[in-house]
This record gives structure tokens, C-alpha cells and sequence, in this order.
């Protein structure tokens, strides 16, 4: 548990630094795709700068002798050579404090499980309800997706190559709302949800992963509707069709919903054309960070430098008593 707390808490800065470098940088901008790939960037990064272990350059070798009637330990000639040493407490004070600190663990162990399994199950029954829906539909076969139609009332969505939505929108709105869901499953969205998803289940503690994904989410919805606008659809009819379709339908966490985010945001971003490309230079500031992440937590060394010309003997006593040198002479 000591080596999942460690990697968590790094992990956990990660993420929290570089996301939070990222709203005061680029969120505001109308760089989509680049924000997009960034967000999935500082959660695939966050994971992997604590797994990274950077070479040693320099390593020597160190002889040591044990005595074990003594009980210690000879480490001849420490100079420029790099070590971690462990103080052992006497057999009593382990066994108090072993007890107090897995006591804590179990505690720790027990929370972060329950919030893991929650969420688990959580992402289970989302699955579980885009599955029924589609068992329970009829599934059209098209060239490049699946449309599913749906007596009930839901609004519009995508998820991998389906399309779902109800007999009665396609009846009225299918042109704009399949050239919506087709630009999502064109883009790859579901997998981009599926990721954050699966990087929110074991950092579930983090309030800033929850705000990334709904970022995340809200810039794949400003990326489709530039994507359509650009196609040539007629902007006032489809502003208007996403104002009508705002309320009053069920919607599914971890599928692209075509009203899904707030609809204000959207119709700002698609009545803002002002080319901002000019700005992207602002990713270049991720690139010292990330550096200094690695170097803080990738390598991980936690070593303590000791320099000394003559032996260390290092004593692990099970019982008070004071060493002299005639000691220490007979040893030797």
C-alpha cells in the first residue's frame, strides 16, 4: 500500500499541476483540437512520469560484512559512494509501531477501495445501460455506423459507431443531429471518455480530474459544432435546434450527447470566429514542467550521501547497551 500511496500522491500533482497550468494558458482559447489532445496528454503523462525510472549514470559497487553474533553490519570505505540506511528500532518499539501503522493502512486501504469500487460499479451500470438500449432497439446497419432508434424519448447521441435517438427526432431533425453524432464518431470521442474514465476510477479523491473531464467534454462538442458550421450547415437553424433540444431528455454519462454541455458556451464559441492559431505557443510552457516532473519523480531516488575513510558499522541491538572501542577492536 506504501508504494500505491506513494505513486498515487505523485501522480495526483501531475495531473493537478498540469491541468491547472492548462486553464490559466488554453482553456479560454479556440484551439480545439490542440486542447484536446493536451487534456489527453496531461492524464496519459500523469500516469506514466511516476512509473519512469531514469538511468544511473554512475553506480560502485560496495563489499559488506555481516556479523551476525554481534549483530552488525561493516561497510568499508563509504567515500563518494551513495547510500540509503534504515535505522531498525529495538524488537519492542517494532512491534508497537507496526501495530499503529497498519492500523492507519488498513484505514487508508479500506476508503480508497470502497471509492475505487464505487466508481467501478459506477462505469458498470453506465455500460450496462447503453447495452440494454441497444438489446432492446432495433439496429440499422449503415456504411460507417450503426443507428439505433428508440421509442422513448432520449436525447441524441454517439457511442463508438452507434448512433442512438428517437424515432421521433429523426423523423424531424435527422439531417442536423446524424451530421452531428457522424463528426463525434469521426473524431473518436468515445475513446477519448473512456480514458478519462478509466484515469477518474483510481484518482476518484481528485476533484480536478472530474473538471477535466467535463473540459474534455465540452471542447469535443465546440470541435463538432465548428467541424459542422464549416460543412456548410446553416448556423441559426442549428443554434436553434440545440436551444429546443436543452431540456427535458435523459442523457448517458459516457456517451457524446448531442445537447450535452452548456448550450450558452457553445453558441459563444460558434459566433466567435476569430482565428487564434497565434496562441499555440503557450503549449511550449508544458514542456519545462513535464521536465521538471521527470526529474523530480521519475528518477526517485531517496538516497542519503555518507563520505567517511575508515568503516561504518551500523548496530541493529535488541537490547540497550554502549559499545566501546575494544569493541569495535575485536570486530576488526
Amino acid at each position: 500500500m506504501e508504494t500505491l500511496l506513494g505513486y498515487l500522491i505523485k501522480s495526483t500533482i501531475c495531473i493537478s499541476i498540469l491541468y491547472l497550468v492548462f486553464r490559466w494558458t488554453l482553456k479560454r482559447e479556440n484551439l480545439f483540437a490542440l486542447n484536446r489532445f493536451l487534456l489527453l496528454a496531461i492524464l496519459v503523462s500523469s500516469v506514466a512520469i511516476p512509473l519512469i525510472k531514469l538511468p544511473v549514470l554512475f553506480h560502485q559497487s560496495i563489499d559488506i560484512k555481516v556479523f551476525p553474533e554481534k549483530n552488525l553490519i561493516a561497510i568499508p570505505n563509504m567515500d563518494d559512494v551513495a547510500m540509503q540506511i534504515t535505522t531498525i528500532p529495538t524488537t519492542q518499539n517494532t512491534t508497537v509501531s507496526t501495530e499503529r501503522s497498519l492500523s492507519v493502512e488498513q484505514l487508508t486501504t479500506i476508503i480508497y477501495a470502497l471509492g475505487v469500487l464505487t466508481l467501478f460499479m459506477a462505469l458498470l451500470i453506465a455500460l450496462t445501460k447503453i447495452g440494454l438500449l441497444l438489446i432492446n432497439t432495433t439496429v440499422y446497419r449503415k456504411k460507417n455506423y450503426n443507428l439505433a432508434l428508440v421509442n422513448s424519448t432520449v436525447s441524441p447521441m454517439s457511442f463508438g459507431k452507434f448512433i442512438i435517438m428517437s424515432k421521433q427526432d429523426y423523423k424531424d431533425n435527422r439531417k442536423e443531429i446524424l451530421k452531428h453524432e457522424l463528426a463525434h464518431i469521426k473524431f473518436k470521442h468515445t475513446y477519448d471518455l473512456l480514458l478519462v474514465e478509466l484515469v477518474k476510477l483510481f484518482h476518484w479523491f481528485n476533484p480536478l480530474v472530474y473538471q477535466l473531464r467535463n473540459d474534455l467534454k465540452e471542447i469535443q462538442e465546440f470541435q463538432v459544432d465548428r467541424h459542422l458550421l464549416r460543412s456548410g450547415i446553416n448556423s441559426q437553424e442549428y443554434q436553434l435546434l440545440l436551444i429546443k433540444k436543452c431540456v427535458g431528455t435523459e442523457r448517458y454519462a459516457l456517451a457524446n450527447s448531442f445537447n450535452h454541455c452548456q448550450i450558452k458556451n457553445r453558441i459563444v464559441m460558434m459566433n466567435n470566429s476569430k482565428n487564434r492559431k497565434g496562441k499555440s505557443w503557450k503549449v511550449a510552457i508544458f514542456l519545462p514542467i513535464v521536465l521538471l516532473m521527470l526529474m523530480a519523480f521519475g528518477n526517485n531516488r531517496s538516497d542519503i550521501p555518507l563520505k567517511s575513510s575508515t568503516p561504518v558499522i551500523v548496530g541493529i541491538a535488541q537490547e540497550k547497551k554502549i559499545w566501546t572501542e575494544s569493541d569495535f577492536e575485536t570486530i576488526t
